[in-house]
């Protein structure tokens, strides 16, 4: 579906002025007014306030020339701004043909409210837009102002990124994953370590915050109660379990992490496993085609532990994956600086650290990860200086390639595309997601001496949209060149940068 923005813009933002840059900045960072969610979505007073003293007159200086450069950078760029921000955004893998001309996907996000929601959410958002331009833009949608197709005879059919379920949960969701063999199955990590598994066809499409959070506090009493009258006979542990659970919202809780955590993964070989890590420096594993019913728990959600663990890092679990053509395989970062390769069917047994294949330890924590989707001993790794190393696990002691401030700052997220081996996404908390080509196996420093040409010569694209941290990004797994980006500016970007940019890639 390479062809279907190859003229014009399905949406050409317009230059943004003065007043919608003062609205922007006294409100809640919005990037589009009309681009607001469906569900009713206001802006909340803290949170406008929060994100005014966050973004400075430069990064509204900077944003103004992003927006007017917009229709010469991309070739298709939609932008929406949520009530709260995302931490995670992940392309499911369906898609739906409208009509002829429009297709449908959906998009899995969260909320991070900062506790100024009882009840944060995952919502699985709608999104439309045109397969192929050509069938509908004749002579007549020239604009001669703007020198360029405008597609206003299927605009209105082309609703904005809108929700489709919101499904409550318990903390924000720090990373939120879809299991690979059943989409609507969705495993989350949150804040205190704790791991939920929902099944989205059994939870309804939308809930009312008030009255779930009265239901919640309902339960936790009724639970209390309980627990009271049978003090002498039950652990107490058990009862603070318990109590925690009578607070969930999800079908299966994974009981194990108690700190917080931010990675999880799902097996795509092997239906129904996950592997899951947090800042207590732990790895687990875990099978939810093994649960059992507890015939002690007292709440509506079913309680799952591990099938092994294992300690990771030393400083905390960052990220980690599954090696997605091996069933056993899974690679972690951590704070430590370390990156390292465990095999599942030696018990979680660090390999591809052999004497002169030991990792070289970074000075840093190493934040993300990614392995490449066509090279199978290939894995990208991004750390808290905003560095990006390149690696073959054949030959771990030295990396193949290192990119080096390819960030202002740390690296938050990492995907290699899922069609081109030598394409990678990387975003940043510099509010930048940037397109790397790493054709060339050299590294910057080898460039001639001229660090800024090596760096060049790798950079394909900069999306400059966000005006805060970049949380999450997704490759489209039906259109190769479009990315769903999120960041703590509340907004959510789906943007593929001009055709004329990517030529240089085929």
């Amino acid at each position: 579906m390479d062809e279907k923005y190859t003229i014009g813009s399905q949406e050409n933002p317009d230059v943004i002025d003065d007043e919608e840059i003062e609205a922007h900045d006294q409100s809640q960072t919005r990037l589009d007014e009309d681009n607001t969610f469906a569900n009713g979505m206001v802006d909340s007073n803290s949170q406008s306030q929060l994100q005014s003293d966050l973004i400075d007159s430069q990064k509204v200086v900077d944003y103004k020339t992003w927006k007017k450069n917009c229709p010469i950078l991309y070739d298709y760029i939609q932008t929406t701004s949520l009530l709260w921000p995302s931490l995670t955004i992940q392309w499911f893998p369906d898609i739906d043909q409208i009509n002829s001309d429009i297709v449908q996907q959906r998009i899995l996000t969260g909320s991070y409210s900062s506790g100024n929601s009882k009840i944060e959410s995952l919502n699985v958002s709608s999104i439309k837009y045109l397969s192929n331009p050509s069938n509908v833009i004749g002579i007549e949608s020239h604009d001669i102002i703007k020198n360029e197709f405008i597609n206003n005879q299927v605009q209105d059919k082309l609703d904005k990124i809108s929700i489709l379920q919101k499904i409550p949960h318990r903390l924000e969701a720090n990373r939120a994953r879809y299991m690979p063999q059943n989409p609507d199955v969705i495993g989350s990590i949150c804040s205190d370590g704790s791991v939920s598994i929902y099944n989205r066809t059994k939870h309804p499409n939308s809930f009312n915050e008030e009255e779930e959070f009265k239901l919640q506090q309902e339960r936790q009493s009724e639970l209390q109660s309980q627990s009271q009258s049978q003090s002498q006979t039950t652990d107490s542990l058990f009862n603070e379990y318990d109590e925690e659970l009578a607070s969930e919202f999800c079908d299966i809780k994974l009981r194990f992490h108690r700190s917080d955590g931010w990675g999880i993964s799902w097996n795509q070989q092997r239906e129904g496993e996950l592997i899951t890590g947090a800042s207590d420096g732990l790895i687990a594993l875990w099978d939810i085609t093994k649960l059992e019913k507890n015939n002690n728990n007292r709440s509506s959600t079913s309680v799952l532990h591990p099938v092994t663990y294992t300690t990771a890092h030393d400083y905390g679990v960052n990220d980690l994956e599954y090696l997605w053509c091996h069933d056993s395989i899974i690679s972690t970062v951590g704070e430590d600086g370390l990156l390292k390769i465990f095999d599942k069917r030696q018990d979680l047994k660090q390999v591809c650290n052999e004497n002169g294949n030991k990792f070289e330890k970074k000075s840093v924590g190493i934040n993300t990860l990614s392995w490449n989707k066509k090279n199978e001993f290939g894995i990208s790794v991004g750390d808290s200086n905003g560095d990006l190393s390149f690696y073959d696990i054949r030959q771990m002691s030295k990396s193949i390639k290192d990119i080096k401030a390819a960030h202002d700052s740390g690296i938050t997220c990492l995907e290699w595309n899922h069609t081109n081996h030598s394409v990678v996404a990387s975003g940043s908390s510099d509010g930048l997601v940037k397109i790397w080509n790493i054709k060339d196996s050299k590294n910057n420093e080898s460039e001639q001496g001229d660090i800024n040409n090596a760096f060049d010569k790798d950079l394909v694209f900069v999306h400059g949209g966000h005006m805060l941290g970049v949380n999450d990004l997704s490759w489209n797994p039906s259109d190769k060149w479009c990315i769903a980006s999120c960041s703590d500016d509340n907004s959510v970007h789906v943007w593929k940068p001009a055709i004329e940019i990517l030529k240089q890639l085929k």
